[in-house]
């Protein structure tokens, strides 16, 4: 329906609110400025088509002017959300990290504490070892 319209120009303004408001986009049909922007097709349009055409018939439609800093509104919301979002994922990421570092020196830890152990028991083991042969050689020394 409203396909025989295009915007003639866009330009991307980084600032909140642009020190020289841009031209309105001029209708190809109508060679009149887009004055209005329709909330249901999500295009601007020009008061002739509006009225005229009816090409956009039981659509709301606002001025571009508020649709603007409407989505100006929108995506400074988005991008504030966004940002409180990155940083619960960054708290959330140095989280995790610090429990992997705590992990890690607790694995070593119980590394440690096996070796230790083992060490503790070879030790024991070889004494036993050595006092079974002992008495061993003290049995068949004695018949």
């Amino acid at each position: 329906m409203m396909s025989k319209h295009t915007l003639t120009h866009i330009s991307a303004n980084k600032q909140d609110e642009p020190s020289d408001p841009l031209p309105a986009p001029i209708c190809e049909l109508h060679g009149k400025e887009m004055e209005f922007y329709d909330l249901e097709s999500c295009i601007p349009v020009c008061a002739h088509c509006i009225l005229k055409e009816g090409l956009n018939q039981g659509h709301k439609n606002i001025s571009l002017e508020v649709a603007a800093k409407e989505a100006r509104n929108t995506s400074n919301s988005s991008l504030a959300q966004l940002k409180s979002h990155t940083d619960k994922i960054e708290a959330a990421g140095d989280h995790i990290a610090s429990c992997i570092q705590e992990s890690n020196s607790t694995l070593e830890s119980v590394k440690h504490h096996i070796n230790s152990s083992f060490q503790r028991l070879q030790t024991a083991l070889d004494q036993r070892r050595v006092e079974m042969l002992h008495q061993a050689d003290n049995f068949t020394n004695i018949q």
